[in-house]
């Protein structure tokens, strides 16, 4: 078979909507319906603007603690394929919140939802399925999002379509601390 060649004017990229900063107060309410440990992650990630699989995989032994300021250096990160280096510097609140999470083996995932589960009051059920020893991007998003849905409840007399389009139009991604964060930067320190 032959496949019909493609002109690079022919293709097309998807245009996405930017990614739009989350206000403070909207974390805060969410923050409040959140899980401790996955409050933290928000926590940690909303202080240092890393993207939300660094806060995921981020490990004891990633973390330089030999300064004032330490050190998150990832060997593994968006733009390692490009021979760039990748280090997040985490002052005293973020070190703070991180601190009790350092206690454990070198390697293992500071964030667990195993452990999360293990502390809770009342145990969720969960449907054949294993708890994982970190969280990933996707867990981490539908935790915020259902934190979200019990911040920011709709309207009681909304009809069930309504009630899907409040959701969604009060819920934020995680990647949205990050660009929080930096606009936070560029608003005291300019964008260089």
């Amino acid at each position: 078979h032959s496949f019909p060649t493609r002109r690079s004017s022919d293709l097309t990229a998807i245009e996405r909507d930017p990614v739009k900063p989350v206000d403070d107060q909207v974390v805060d309410a969410t923050v409040a319906c959140l899980h401790p440990v996955v409050a933290d992650m928000v926590q940690v990630q909303r202080l240092t603007g890393a993207r939300p699989g660094e806060i995921c995989f981020l490990t004891p032994s990633m973390i330089d603690r030999s300064g004032e300021v330490w050190l998150i250096n990832l060997k593994e990160h968006k733009t390692a394929h490009r021979g760039k280096s990748r280090v997040i510097a985490v002052g005293p609140k973020a070190q703070s919140i991180l601190a009790k999470y350092l206690f454990r083996e070198g390697d293992a995932f500071c964030f667990s939802p195993k452990e999360a589960e293990a502390k809770r009051k009342r145990p969720m059920v969960v449907c054949g399925k294993e708890l994982r020893d970190h969280y990933d991007t996707a867990t981490y998003g539908r935790a915020i999002k259902r934190a979200c849905i019990k911040a920011f409840p709709a309207p009681e007399n909304a009809t069930e379509a309504a009630k899907k389009i409040w959701d969604k139009t009060h819920a934020w991604a995680p990647n949205q601390l990050r660009h929080a964060r930096a606009t936070e930067i560029r608003k005291s320190d300019g964008l260089e």
